[in-house]
């Protein structure tokens, strides 16, 4: 989209994963996500991003139970660095218990 100034707004987006197989029907698994968003005129003549960068870790377990039934541990860590004027960050943790069944 336009933002203000006329100039197209984007962002950059990518993530990395891996997986680890502990034992038969164990394994272990990471991944890491970033976003950061281009840089826009604020209309006072500073270049701004026009959203605040995330980051975020997922980390967990999972096991087969047998075939179509996992069950899985996970944890999420999300990280917004604010605007540059405040410098701040905030974080939050969510934990998820999940069994998924197939059919």
């Amino acid at each position: 989209g336009n933002a203000a100034g006329g100039r197209s707004s984007g962002q950059t987006g990518w993530y990395v994963e891996g997986k680890y197989t502990i034992s038969p029907g164990l394994y272990g698994a990471a991944r890491y996500g970033r976003i950061d968003f281009s840089k826009v005129d604020d209309g006072a003549g500073n270049r701004l991003c026009w959203d605040d960068p995330i980051q975020r870790w997922e980390y967990g377990v999972g096991y087969h139970f047998r075939d179509g039934v996992i069950g899985k541990l996970i944890r999420q860590d999300v990280r917004v660095t604010h605007d540059f004027h405040t410098r701040g960050t905030a974080s939050e943790h969510f934990h998820a218990i999940q069994l998924s069944i197939s059919f």
